[in-house]
């Protein structure tokens, strides 16, 4: 009963632990933004070799109680707005933006003497700056950056000569608040220019312009603290941001090769990736690594984010079963007016950490195959017209096991479309799985193999969560099967219970840390029937007789849920990519076994009276060092796949032997849903048998994905 307790309080804790992974939450890093000004959007016709003649004060900014939180304002809707947690004003918005329009006034050098406040003696003018809205706005998953303002100009009579009011919305290719926070900053010193070209006007021809000029019944805020004024040095920056959108926000998208055509320094980056560059002009190039690239020219500015604007699409092409299992298949896209080929690739499987390439093109018309067709096929192919500035992630529906054409359908799946509006990062696959088993063993004797015809069924679920470089690959599978053979009764042959669980960071290419947890039980009794009556003798652990039995045709050996088999690994995970054969993964760390066994028995021997001999066995604990090669290999030839998983556990001193098992599952697809599995065993743990055990099955599946 205590390790029923034990296994009880083993299981609250995996669950605790999970829940507590699923119910985690990262630190909010809170960072704060400033309104900037950048030299490069001067506007050369306001800079004044002589200033005019006039003192101006640049009033507070007059601005709405719903925008003066320090929060930066997030707009979904018409009528909602959200603040952020993690964005916040570095300044209050009615401080920093005059603050702004005095650094531009003095840059231009417009006018005499422009200063926040006069304490002694009155200006000639005031700049004043109604804020209606500054807000970041999400609508059909766009953002954008929206400011609606006015300028006014009035003299020492209180009178308004001069009125520039603005509302513009500006999208920002780049979600990232210091983009949208710069869009900001030039969508008011673009409109300040405006409004300091309406004045110069006033001020050189006397032309006022007083178009709706509302009333000022704006609050004032108090305790308004000047800046410092900036020395001229400070705009005299050397270097400058360049971003390059990734349409797809897939972590597989082509990095960017960035060539500077004045000194000729190379870069490369990431799309979605800032880089800090020096001012000048550049070439980008895009889709490296295709049979045809994109080249783009861009700019990089003193003190500014530039945004690349795409002229360019992305694609992903995702290949799948009528099951919605991953097909590893090899596609092809030529331009759709001729027979040039773009590049061909293979799509990923189901293995963790595998995603499917992201291509780089020009809009246009493209004609996609799959299985080697040739572009002049009628069958096997689809067609897509992709549009600039947006990705599209294209899905085909194949029949792998097909000898007439491979592809059932093909398009933008309306499914696929609203999972990847959810940006989810997990998926669930289900299958259930109909067998029809021959088996053989020796688990009994090492020179005797037991053999049966079942009939067996099996649940298999598998859960992935990708996310940046972090995968996780989890699974359960449930096989129960019975026998029935000739003048027996109904027997239960399989009842094998496996959760598996692995966690894979990669921090470098195809290299990273693993964790791995795994269970493995049965939820059943298991018997050992016998051909005739048989007497046995049943010893405990100590060598003790705890029971005599005579006249049996059967025995229970294990109890429901033991043996209970528990593995738990960490350490290095090194991936080896075998292009459309598959790929290997060689792992090696610390590793942990216990086997929990409550009572189980195992055959000893038959005494000289002709007594079998049971007897119980122990728990056992091993630690050592793990190693480990799982593999996933392909032959689209002839349409066979074979995965394999071999775990070695070196026990540190004084642990006991080393442990060593190896799983093979070959599967040969014979018809749709219809396919062959062959899959062979060998364990050894000296704990439970002191040599070798084999284990053999072949069967026919059916299979049901849902």
């Amino acid at each position: 009963m205590k390790k029923i307790y034990f296994l009880i309080i083993i299981l609250f804790l995996v669950l605790t632990f999970f829940s507590a992974c699923s119910n985690n939450r990262d630190i909010v890093e809170v960072k704060y933004y400033i309104l900037d000004y950048f030299p490069h959007l001067d506007k050369e016709e306001l800079k004044q070799t002589v200033p005019f003649p006039y003192s101006v004060e640049i009033t507070e900014s007059q601005i709405p109680r719903s925008y003066q939180r320090n929060q930066i304002v997030s707009k979904n809707s018409i009528n909602t707005i959200s603040y952020s947690n993690e964005a916040v004003w570095a300044d209050k918005l009615y401080n920093s933006i005059p603050q702004l329009l005095l650094q531009k006034a003095n840059r231009y050098n417009f006018f005499d003497n422009a200063q926040r406040d006069f304490f002694t003696t009155l200006p000639d003018f005031y700049i004043d700056s109604f804020v209606a809205s500054i807000e970041q706005v999400n609508v059909n998953e766009r953002v954008s950056a929206h400011v609606k303002m006015d300028f006014y100009l009035r003299n020492a009579k209180q009178n308004i000569v001069v009125v520039h009011r603005s509302n513009r919305t500006e999208p920002v290719l780049d979600s990232d608040m210091s983009s949208i926070v710069q869009t900001f900053s030039v969508i008011i010193s673009e409109e300040y220019d405006k409004f300091l070209m309406k004045s110069k006007d006033y001020f050189v021809n006397g032309i006022e312009s007083k178009n709706l000029i509302p009333e000022l019944n704006a609050d004032k805020l108090d305790n308004i603290d000047d800046f410092e004024k900036l020395a001229d040095d400070d705009y005299e920056e050397t270097t400058g941001e360049l971003l390059v959108p990734n349409l797809s926000t897939s972590t597989t998208a082509p990095k960017v090769f960035i060539r500077s055509t004045e000194t000729e320094s190379d870069y490369e980056i990431d799309m979605g990736e800032v880089i800090t560059l020096p001012v000048g002009k550049y070439t980008l190039y895009l889709g490296r690594g295709q049979e045809t690239e994109i080249i783009h020219p861009t700019e990089v500015k003193p003190k500014y984010r530039t945004i690349v604007t795409p002229t360019w699409s992305s694609l992903t092409i995702k290949i799948i079963d009528s099951g919605k299992t991953n097909v590893r298949m090899r596609y092809e896209i030529f331009k759709g007016n001729s027979n040039e080929s773009v590049g061909n690739d293979l799509s990923a499987s189901d293995e963790v950490g595998e995603e499917n390439r992201v291509w780089i093109l020009k809009p246009d018309l493209y004609f996609i195959t799959v299985d080697g067709a040739s572009f002049s096929s009628y069958i096997d192919f689809t067609t897509i017209t992709l549009e600039s500035g947006k990705h599209y992630n294209l899905t085909m529906v194949v029949d792998p096991d097909g000898t007439n054409g491979k592809l059932l359908g093909a398009g933008i799946h309306p499914q696929e479309t609203e999972a990847l509006l959810n940006e989810s990062n997990w998926n669930t696959q289900n299958a259930f799985h109909l067998n029809f088993n021959i088996n053989a063993n020796n688990e009994t004797e090492e020179d005797s193999f037991d053999e049966n015809i079942t009939l067996s069924s099996q649940l298999d679920t598998r859960i992935k969560y990708e996310k940046d470089n972090l995968n996780y690959d989890g699974r359960v599978n449930w096989e129960l099967g019975f026998n029935k053979e000739s003048d027996q009764d109904l027997k239960i042959s399989v009842d094998d219970f496996r959760i598996n669980n692995t966690v894979i960071y990669n921090i470098w290419n195809n290299i990273g840390f693993y964790g791995r947890l795994d269970a493995n039980s049965h939820f059943l009794p298991k018997r050992q029937y016998f051909n005739s009556e048989t007497d046995y003798l049943v010893y405990n652990q100590q060598g003790s007789l705890i029971d005599s039995l005579l006249n049996k045709d059967d025995i229970t050996l294990q109890d429901p849920l033991f043996p209970l088999t528990l593995k738990e690994d960490i350490g290095l995970n090194w991936r080896v990519g075998l292009n459309r054969y598959g790929n290997v993964n060689f792992r090696a760390g610390l590793g942990w076994l216990q086997t929990y066994n409550n009572e189980v028995l195992v055959f000893d021997r038959t005494d000289a009276n002709g007594f079998n001999i049971y007897r119980q066995i122990p728990d056992t604990s091993t630690r050592g060092i793990a190693t480990s090669i799982v593999g996933n290999f392909n032959i689209p030839q002839i349409r066979l796949s074979w995965s394999s998983t071999a775990d070695l556990l070196v026990p540190l001193q004084g642990d006991g032997d080393p442990t060593f098992e190896f799983i093979n599952v070959f599967n040969l697809k014979l018809i749709r849903n219809v396919s062959w599995d062959v899959r062979f065993d060998v364990n050894y743990d000296k704990n439970y048998r002191d040599y070798f055990v084999y284990k053999t099955s072949s069967f026919i599946r059916l299979s049901y994905f849902f």
